[in-house]
């Protein structure tokens, strides 16, 4: 069962119970207060604008801290941070205002974040699960 999130004050108290919505697949949120929380948390960014330096830097450092250091596709560790290591699903360049939304996010080694960007990305194990991604997100966008 999914739970919709409508107000920043329910946002609030799912953060303040432990659940943050952002990453939960268990939480719905609207999309305009999705975009508002993201604004928020990383910093404000221009909608349709994802090259907002300090809005980036605070996102690779929210991705990095939320998930495991080791690459999602190929289990490699991770020795430390490097905003290289966070791959967008669909690119900035592509989606610019998906860029700071976690759910478009992997954490990749090098070798595994350039085969995302490429034409192989096709027969990499995080494939399926990302496409899920990509079509909830363009449903949403």
């Amino acid at each position: 069962m999914k739970h919709i999130i409508d107000t920043i004050e329910e946002y609030e108290y799912a953060k303040s119970r432990g659940f943050d919505p952002l990453l939960s697949p268990y939480i719905d949120m609207d999309i305009q207060l999705r975009i508002e929380v993201q604004k928020k948390v990383f910093g404000h960014c221009v909608f349709g604008r994802g090259n907002i330096p300090k809005a980036n830097d605070r996102y690779y450092h929210f991705m990095w801290d939320i998930k495991p250091n080791y690459c999602e596709n190929c289990l490699t560790p991770l020795p430390n941070y490097s905003a290289v290591f966070i791959s967008h699903i669909f690119s900035r360049k592509a989606k610019p205002e998906m860029a700071h939304d976690p759910r478009n996010s992997n954490k990749l080694c090098f070798n595994c974040h350039t085969k995302w960007g490429s034409d192989t990305c096709k027969i990499m194990r995080i494939y399926p699960a990302n496409k899920k991604v990509m079509e909830l997100l363009i449903k949403e966008y």
